[in-house]
């Protein structure tokens, strides 16, 4: 028995949606994939420390040395969830902590890590002026606990920043009023989040994030 058109129509409808649907959703996925890929680990920055730092990618004039820190620690603690273990380095502006001092959490951003010489510059700028430094892997990203190899654009790694908080009161005796962040580009906006829900941050210095994530997506 021959199939009416309309049915005809219909079947050959439905095929279609589908087709398009898996297609939408697999480029889609794609996408989502390709940008939200974290790069963890170092890259050719390595080698860098705090003591000892320059921009490997690309030949560079740019005086690094004068940021490089003299005395500088690795620490790693508990992050933001279950199982999240960052890697930090804490740079204080004395060798014998000076906890009154104030201190400036850096937070990198997307596919870049602590190891990153504008990150490291930044922060050895802060300590030239007189801040205590702590400078963290976010998970995903450098030293740090690989979750799942991708980012959440700060929606999950705020939680990093806020583990940072704990250390630095908890294991540190940082007072929390002397407590403020830098953040940039991706770090920026993963502080924002952080600076927005614990009212223990004091300040927050966005370097190049976005401020509207719609936009973004």
């Amino acid at each position: 028995m021959k199939k009416s058109p309309f049915k005809l129509s219909l079947i050959i409808f439905i095929l279609l949606v589908l087709v398009l649907s898996t297609a939408y959703f697999g480029v889609g996925y794609y996408i989502y994939s390709t940008l939200a890929k974290a790069d963890p680990g170092c890259s050719n920055d390595c080698l860098n420390n705090p003591s000892s730092f320059r921009d490997n990618s690309e030949e560079s004039d740019f005086p690094f040395d004068k940021y490089q820190v003299d005395y500088w620690e690795s620490h790693q603690y508990a992050g933001g969830d279950e199982g999240i273990i960052l890697d930090a380095w804490w740079l204080p502006i004395k060798e014998k902590e000076d906890i009154n001092a104030p201190v400036v959490i850096v937070v990198h951003g997307l596919r870049v890590s602590k190891y990153d010489p504008d990150m490291l510059t930044v922060a050895g700028l802060l300590h030239l002026k007189g801040f205590n430094v702590l400078l963290f892997d976010l998970r995903d990203h450098g030293k740090s606990t690989i979750e799942d190899g991708k980012v959440s654009i700060g929606t999950k790694e705020y939680r990093d920043v806020m583990a940072s908080v704990d250390w630095l009161i908890e294991v540190k005796g940082i007072d929390a009023k002397r407590i403020g962040i830098y953040g940039d580009s991706m770090g920026g906006a993963t502080a924002a989040i952080a600076f927005g829900i614990d009212n223990r941050i004091q300040s927050l210095v966005f370097d190049n994030a976005f401020l509207d994530l719609y936009i973004i997506l």
